[in-house]
């Protein structure tokens, strides 16, 4: 599921646990809340009830969901 309201998207990462801050880590460079620009870029756990455990993303450094994922993608293939 995406959602996007002035060019914040939001996107399900889907059931993977409670990696929130492991994601965030790949994106040290990125800040969790608006820069002096507007751009943020924020990892966050759907709940800490176990059969719950996920995570969603929320930015607008891209411009889709599509984009984001193909980054997110080659950040993993690189890093583990």
């Amino acid at each position: 599921m995406t959602t996007q309201n002035k060019q914040t998207i939001k996107i399900d990462l889907g059931f993977i646990g409670n990696k929130a801050e492991k994601f965030q880590d790949l994106y040290n460079t990125y800040t969790t809340e608006p820069n002096k620009y507007g751009y943020f870029l924020r990892f966050e756990n759907y709940t800490d009830l176990e059969p719950n455990k996920g995570v969603y993303v929320m930015t607008n450094c891209w411009e889709s969901e599509e984009d984001f994922k193909e980054d997110l993608t080659s950040k993993l293939l690189l890093n583990f």
